[in-house]
């Protein structure tokens, strides 16, 4: 409380004091000089507690304002602790971003070089395909049917079909399974029912399943870029299998990345 304001308390006092002892010498309760003791002693006792009051007050005030710095020190603290947490959180994280950033680097790469070599022995397969006579020594009612498939292969007309697998009930896709499915120039698809016999026959499921794993290749590199836990299963034939040309090596780069 500022000091203007005791003053005027120390002086309402002291006029409550003398208007009281006037009041009892005028009606004759006391004589005066009692009158005046009993003013001068309401006085200093009112003007005592008043004291008495503002220094307990003043006691709390300094109690709480101390309190309060301390609280405010401790969140200082806390808030600085904070920063610093946050500052170690921010490179931890920076460098597990950069660290997987280099690896789906290093894989990208890798599958790079696969995509090439996978196109380097297509390219050669397919260059037999074209070599080949367009009257193929299957019977004559799948004579077209052959010939549509070359036809097919030699334009690049070969589309991988994907299924979703889910997991239930939460019906979270897990895996792919993937279809070779081929067109005709008018857009009209050819079902493996009709084309598989008459490839085989040609000995051309080889080239059909190499272009469906270079297909599969490119849709992983896509679908790792989301989820990384996600595959696709390939159907092929068991003369891919025994492709000594691909698979070895082709199996070496599985189990390296």
């Amino acid at each position: 409380m500022p000091a203007i304001a005791h003053i005027m308390l120390a002086l309402v006092y002291v006029t409550a004091s003398v208007v009281g002892a006037v009041a009892l010498f005028v009606n004759g309760i006391v004589p005066s000089i009692t009158a005046g003791i009993i003013g001068a002693t309401s006085a200093l006792a009112m003007i005592q507690l008043h004291m008495a009051i503002a220094r307990s007050s003043d006691g709390v005030s300094k109690k709480d304002l101390f309190e309060i710095k301390q609280e405010i020190r401790k969140l200082t603290s806390r808030v600085a602790q904070s920063e610093q947490h946050a500052t170690e959180l921010k490179a931890s994280f920076e460098r597990d971003i950069a660290q997987r950033r280099e690896t789906i680097l290093n894989e990208m790469r890798g599958l790079e070089g696969m995509i090439q070599n996978l196109s380097k022995k297509f390219e050669t397969r397919l260059q037999s395909v074209r070599a080949q006579p367009a009257a193929a020594d299957a019977p004559m009612d799948g004579a077209s049917i052959l010939d549509a498939v070359k036809e097919a292969l030699r334009e690049n007309r070969v589309d991988l079909h994907l299924q979703a697998i889910v997991n239930l009930p939460q019906r979270r896709t897990c895996f792919y399974e993937g279809f070779t499915r081929l067109r005709r120039a008018n857009g009209q698809v050819i079902m493996p029912a009709e084309f598989l016999g008459a490839a085989e026959r040609a000995n051309l499921l080889g080239v059909i399943d190499n272009m469906l794993l270079f297909r599969c290749v490119q849709i992983v590199r896509r679908l790792s870029e989301r989820d990384r836990r996600i595959g696709v299963f390939c159907n092929i034939s068991m003369a891919s299998l025994e492709d000594e040309m691909f698979f070895p090596p082709f199996l070496e780069f599985m189990r390296e990345n």
